[in-house]
């Protein structure tokens, strides 16, 4: 029998809901630092991704799950009080999501995938060894699938992050 045809994975963008994100995004990362200005920043997140409906059953998101390491540096002025960061690094990816298809769906997942991240933002030292602060994060990725080729995520999401220090 002739083999399936092959669709293209669903274009993916990520972002905080509404008509073109995909929803919540978590992130959670561990900072040391480094001689000199810089922190080397080990991490974690997951994003997710909407879907075209015309591929995905009922335009369910795609979720990116992955780890991240990256180098930051932080200025602080008005003694102290507030500072600003920025940030660039390398992650993986694994994606899964469901696709069109017999009996409500088939549900890939990727084999693996990688790219970077850039990003920026201001803290506020709110009481000792305590920080919050707002932050953009702006990412692409390389995403294979065994049977679909590869997909290309972009992602732009606005953090409010908090910082305590142990």
């Amino acid at each position: 029998p002739p083999a399936p045809p092959r669709r293209p994975p669903p274009p993916a963008r990520a972002g905080g809901g509404g008509a073109g994100g995909g929803g919540p995004a978590l992130a959670m990362g561990f900072t040391f630092p480094l001689p000199g200005p810089g922190d080397l920043v080990l991490g974690f997140s997951q994003l997710r991704f909407a879907c075209d409906r015309s591929l995905c059953p009922a335009g369910r998101p795609w979720v990116s799950t992955g780890f991240d390491v990256a180098l930051r540096s932080v200025w602080w002025w008005g003694q102290g009080a507030w500072g600003g960061w920025v940030q660039g690094g390398l992650h993986t990816h694994r994606m899964e999501g469901r696709i069109r298809g017999p009996g409500g769906g088939t549900r890939v997942t990727s084999g693996g995938g990688g790219g970077f991240e850039v990003g920026g933002g201001l803290l506020w030292r709110w009481y000792p060894r305590l920080y919050v602060g707002p932050g953009v994060r702006y990412g692409e990725g390389n995403v294979p699938f065994p049977s679909l080729g590869r997909m290309h995520p972009r992602y732009l999401v606005l953090d409010l992050g908090v910082s305590a220090g142990f």
